[in-house]
């Protein structure tokens, strides 16, 4: 926050009115007021990036909530939670995930903290295909971001799309640019991206669907700005029908 928006909030706290902008009345207010950060305050204050007094006045009661990665306790409630929500938000039956995916959960670091995390339950309420969860668990771990899981054999509590025995090209439409090689010498490196593209086309093709080509609406789902949406659907070549 910057230093002149840090002194106009301290003169409301202090004297409990201000004006709206292109307004000539004070306005009276009376409120609690919650905030929130990821920043050391204190460290800021000592290097003056962090008004003292307004520091003073809004530290009343503190309360440090640890990461995701050191309350994993937590992160089966938050599942629940966000199946929940999100089932009923887009009215989808009662779903759960399987041992495997908990297990995947329960493993993760979280960099992204509970927001991930519920980012994460969203697309698989979206989706529906609990495989493409399991595969970018799978990417991520062979980046390195993932211990090895066992039993990887274990099969989800719902049908899932099985591979098809029919080659990549019988199996996808358009010019071919989203085929794995199967028949050419490609790096492991360049499968991955190939496929992590092919699965971000079939996401924002369900979307889409789902929000029956409503862009604004899809952008919002897939957690990215409405051009990046724009820039997606043409570089996939979607087209509505």
């Amino acid at each position: 926050m910057h230093t002149d928006l840090q002194s106009k909030l301290l003169h409301v706290l202090q004297e409990k009115q201000f004006y709206r902008i292109g307004g000539e009345r004070e306005v009276k207010v009376n409120c609690r007021i919650l905030t929130a950060t990821n920043r050391n305050l204190e460290d800021m204050v000592e290097q003056g990036r962090f008004r003292r007094d307004l520091f003073y006045r809004i530290n009343v009661v503190t309360v440090a909530i640890p990461p995701l990665r050191e309350r994993k306790e937590d992160i089966p409630l938050l599942i629940d939670y966000f199946l929940s929500r999100y089932a009923e938000m887009y009215n989808r039956d009662s779903v759960r995930i399987s041992p495997r995916l908990m297990e995947q959960f329960l493993e993760y670091p979280w960099p992204g903290n509970v927001r991930e995390l519920e980012n994460n339950i969203k697309r698989f309420i979206i989706l529906g295909n609990e495989a493409q969860i399991l595969a970018e668990f799978e990417r991520k771990r062979r980046n390195g971001a993932l211990p090895e899981i066992l039993d990887l054999e274990e099969d989800p509590p719902f049908p899932v799309e099985r591979p098809s025995r029919q080659p990549v090209a019988a199996r996808r439409k358009g010019n071919g640019e989203n085929d794995i090689p199967v028949h050419e010498k490609a790096t492991l490196k360049e499968v991955a991206k190939i496929a992590q593209r092919n699965a971000e086309r079939e996401m924002i093709e369900r979307v889409l669907t789902q929000t029956r080509w409503n862009r604004r609406k899809a952008a919002q789902i897939l957690d990215i700005s409405y051009k990046a949406l724009l820039y997606k659907i043409k570089e996939c070549g979607l087209n509505q029908e």
